[in-house]
Parts: structure tokens; sequence; C-alpha cells
């Protein structure tokens, strides 16, 4: 769901909300079928109608937490 959309020049700014059920292995999560909900923002920009840089930041922490861990690895 885009929740907002900021255009500039040769960028575009999009804030959104994903959503989706866990059927899939996630970076060595296991499927849970949960349901999870997270805010996205992605920043792109444009040269010659095309993509050619993209950035994207979540909440990975709220992610996980959806998914049931409990702990993790002092590595990640």
């Amino acid at each position: 769901t885009i929740n907002d959309i900021v255009a500039e020049g040769d960028k575009i700014v999009v804030y959104w909300f994903w959503e989706a059920t866990h059927k899939g292995d996630y970076f060595g999560i296991a499927p849970t079928g949960n349901k999870v909900k997270i805010s996205m923002v992605t920043k792109e920009r444009f040269s010659n109608g095309k993509i050619v840089e993209r950035w994207r930041t979540f909440d990975q922490l709220l992610l996980l937490k959806q998914l049931g861990v409990s702990k993790i690895s002092e590595t990640c």
C-alpha cells in the first residue's frame, strides 16, 4: 500500500506498507505462516527512463519480531 510519493528532478521517494505471509525461507528462518506488515521507504534515481540507483530502508527488527524470532545472533 503506497502511503506517500514525492518526486523531484530525477528522483522519486515512496513511503509504503508491505504486507505478506511468511511462506518461504527468509535468511535461514523456516516458513512460519505468520502475517507480517512493515513500512518501507524507497528512493530511486532515474536516467534515460531507467532506474539507475535504488535505496531501501525498513525496520528489519520489527519484521523478525513478527516472524517470532526471539534471539538474534551477535554476528547479524
